[in-house]
C-alpha cells in the first residue's frame, strides 16, 4: 500500500506523548518536528513548511486553540491552509465544535492509537494537499456542504428539537442585524467592538451547530483582536457568504422543524 509521506509539526507539552507519536509516525515514513507549546508551533510554522500539524488542545502558555487561531490569521495574509489535527482527551461534540471554530480540521483522541493517527493524517492529506507531498491513489472523500452540523446541533440542545427550532428562529431573525453592527464597527475602526460582537455571534452560531459560519466569525474575531483593519474587512466577506448559506437552512428549520432535515 502506498502511503502519503508527510513532514509533520507535533505540538504537545508532554515529552512522553511527543516521543510516542513521533515513533508511530516515523515508522510509517513521516518526518516529525516536535515543540512543547502553542507559541513555539506558531513560530516554527513561520520558519518552515509543514504538510500537517498535530496540535494538543490543552497546553500551558498558549493552548492549541489559540495557536490555531493565530495560524489561520496569518494565512489570511500569506495564503495557504496547513491542516491542523487536534489532539484531545475530550471527544464530545461541544469540544469538537470549539476546535472547528478555532480553525482545526480533524481530531485524534488521546491516548493515541496508531491506526487512528495514520488514517486521520491520510484523510487531511487528501482534503488539503500540500505542494510536494506524495499523493495517495484513493478517491477524494465526499464534502459535507451543509451549513449546520446536525450531530453538534442536537448535542448542544440536549436532543430537545423544539428548543433547536426556537434557537434557529431567533438567529435567522437577528443575524443580519448582528452582522450590520459588526460591519459598522469595522468601518469605524472600532475593532474592540467588532471583536466582542464577533465573539457573541460565534457563541450563538455554535448553539445551533453552525460550525462553518462560527469558524469564519472566529477568524474575524482573531483579526480584530490583532488590530488589523484590512484583514477584518476582508474576512467580513467570508462571514457574509457563510451567513447567506446558513440562513437557508435556519429558515427551513424554523419553518418546518426537524423534518427539514429529512
Amino acid at each position: 500500500e502506498r502511503r502519503t509521506r508527510l513532514h509533520i509539526l507535533l505540538a504537545d507539552d508532554s515529552p512522553t506523548n511527543r516521543l510516542l507519536a513521533s515513533r508511530i509516525l516515523e515508522k510509517r515514513g513521516h518526518t516529525v518536528v516536535g515543540v512543547g507549546d502553542g507559541s513555539e508551533a506558531v513560530i516554527r510554522l513561520g520558519e518552515e513548511r509543514f504538510d500537517a500539524v498535530l496540535m494538543d488542545v490543552q497546553m500551558p502558555e498558549m493552548d492549541g486553540l489559540e495557536a490555531t487561531r493565530r495560524i489561520r490569521a496569518r494565512e489570511l495574509v500569506e495564503g495557504g491552509h496547513v491542516p491542523v489535527v487536534a489532539l484531545t482527551a475530550y471527544a464530545m461534540d461541544a469540544d469538537r465544535a470549539r476546535c472547528l471554530a478555532a480553525g482545526m480540521d480533524a481530531f485524534v483522541s488521546k491516548p493515541f492509537r496508531a491506526e487512528e493517527l495514520e488514517e486521520t493524517l491520510e484523510e487531511v492529506a487528501r482534503r488539503f494537499p500540500q505542494d510536494g507531498v506524495e499523493r495517495v491513489d484513493r478517491p477524494p472523500a465526499e464534502v459535507d456542504d451543509r451549513a449546520i452540523d446536525r450531530a453538534t446541533a442536537l448535542h448542544q440542545v440536549g436532543g430537545d428539537t423544539e428548543l433547536l427550532v426556537g434557537l434557529a428562529a431567533e438567529l435567522v431573525a437577528s443575524i443580519d442585524e448582528r452582522l450590520s453592527a459588526i460591519e459598522t464597527a469595522v468601518a469605524l475602526g472600532d475593532l474592540a467592538t467588532a471583536g466582542g460582537a464577533s465573539d457573541e455571534l460565534v457563541r450563538e452560531l455554535l448553539a445551533v451547530g453552525a460550525l462553518r459560519a462560527a469558524r469564519a466569525a472566529t477568524s474575524l474575531s482573531t483579526a480584530a483582536g490583532l488590530g488589523d483593519e484590512a484583514i477584518s474587512d476582508a474576512v467580513l466577506t467570508e462571514v457574509r457568504q457563510e451567513a447567506d448559506h446558513l440562513r437557508v437552512e435556519l429558515s427551513a428549520l424554523a419553518s418546518r422543524g426537524i423534518g427539514a432535515w429529512a
